[in-house]
């Protein structure tokens, strides 16, 4: 009898182990934007076209590296190929960015009253008694303005012609796309993921408007490059 109850604990216990995982899963709010050149990509990028990846500011530090790592393998999950400059069609710059910032905001607590001790003294008998009077006030709700420290971390990802780019003092820019999110976590790599994927989600396209995404640290895209980049 024992056996059979341990057994069907554990087989509850294992059930019910996906909604436990799916509750605890991670899920963020992006706000992402993109623009194209309807002349010179009507159609988008056709799959198989190929990008070189550079930082704008060419600094090749650590986080560039890992960024432009990222974007190549999200790159070719999407069917794009990556290749030297001079073989590339595309050229794909992207900027990273942390911004401070503060948010106010009122808040409503609860204020305790005040107790209030008196003294008086009164003549019983030919002695004199000293009493105390305890008199507490009631509390109040009030408004009070909390201030919270942000820090906004955002992508921007540029493409040009790479012809164009390496030839033309101007060159001209056919596809941009932003991804930010904003919190009190200073930390941008705990967001890179989120914030590359929904960046790249419309790779060619023209969103027209500031869109909002909820992603999950469970969706598809994020699970596939957090198992290729552990896999390298």
């Amino acid at each position: 009898m024992f056996i059979k109850i341990s057994r069907w604990v554990s087989i509850v216990v294992i059930s019910a182990l996906p909604l436990l995982l799916t509750s605890c899963a991670k899920k963020i709010n992006i706000s992402h934007m993109s623009y194209a050149n309807k002349k010179a990509i009507p159609q988008g990028f056709p799959l198989g076209s190929s990008f070189v990846i550079e930082s704008l500011d060419h600094e090749n530090t650590m986080i560039e590296q890992d960024i432009a790592h990222k974007i190549e393998l999200i790159l070719q999950d999407k069917g794009y190929s990556i290749k030297e400059s001079h073989l590339a069609q595309y050229c794909l710059l992207f900027n990273y960015r942390i911004q401070q910032t503060k948010r106010t905001e009122d808040v409503v607590t609860f204020v305790p009253g005040k107790v209030i001790n008196s003294y008086r003294s009164a003549i019983s008998n030919g002695n004199t008694k000293l009493y105390q009077d305890r008199i507490e006030t009631p509390g109040k709700f009030v408004t009070v303005p909390e201030v919270h420290i942000l820090f906004a971390k955002s992508i921007v990802i540029q493409i040009f012609n790479a012809q164009s780019y390496r030839q033309e003092s101007a060159p001209r820019l056919i596809w941009q796309g932003s991804a930010q999110y904003c919190d009190e976590n200073n930390d941008l790599r705990d967001v890179l993921n989120y914030l590359l994927i929904t960046a790249l989600r419309d790779i060619g396209i023209d969103t027209q408007k500031n869109v909002i995404t909820t992603i999950s640290s469970d969706d598809k895209e994020i699970l596939q490059l957090h198992n290729q980049l552990f896999c390298d």
